[in-house]
């Protein structure tokens, strides 16, 4: 039971990144969406990594996205399995944790004000796409499991050896079954 939960709610955590991603117009990469047999799993995707010290209206509001975003494959995967380890999501929670102090610096309160927030939002939109989210994850469980393309472990050095993957355009494809229209691009 536990390594095919792992599996299945990987695929719902990188479907909710993906799905969260779309609706909040954060551009998908034409690699797509990665999970393995031992339950990680990548989404390629254009968002706001942590460094850039800019921070403008935009750069924030570019973060609030990110961080929204990021927030939703923890959410969707603790949905379908509530015992998953949660040193599974140090990556994405340190990633938040950087965007937050860029736009909140020394300012704990502003800080834990603005994830708290966030944090409600991620659920929010969670909650209303569940459905694609659920469609996205299942799309990817049907998917044959091959060995894991050298793009995807340079890129994730945690894969493992074999992955179940969509590229941008399937998941674009999948995406708009739902009445979501993501922009798909090529890496850069």
């Amino acid at each position: 039971m536990g390594h095919h939960m792992q599996i299945t709610s990987a695929a719902y955590h990188e479907a909710a990144h993906a799905v969260i991603a779309a609706v909040l117009g954060l551009p998908l990469m034409r690699t797509g969406i990665h999970i393995d047999t031992l339950g990680h799993g990548v989404l390629f995707l254009s968002h706001r990594d942590p460094g850039d010290p800019s921070n403008t209206a935009e750069d924030k509001i570019h973060r609030e996205r990110t961080i929204v975003e990021l927030k939703a494959g923890r959410i969707a995967q603790c949905k379908v399995w509530s015992n998953c380890d949660p040193v599974r999501f140090l990556p994405d929670e340190g990633a938040e944790f950087l965007l937050l102090k860029e736009m909140y610096g020394e300012d704990k309160e502003a800080l834990r004000r603005a994830d708290a927030v966030l944090t409600v939002r991620s659920e929010e939109l969670v909650g209303q796409h569940w459905r694609a989210i659920e469609g996205v994850a299942n799309a990817l469980l049907r998917k044959p499991i091959q060995a894991t393309g050298t793009f995807t472990r340079a890129e994730c050095d945690a894969m493992g050896e074999y992955e179940m993957w969509m590229d941008g355009f399937e998941l674009a494809e999948t995406l708009g079954q739902f009445g979501l229209l993501p922009i798909v691009r090529d890496e850069s």
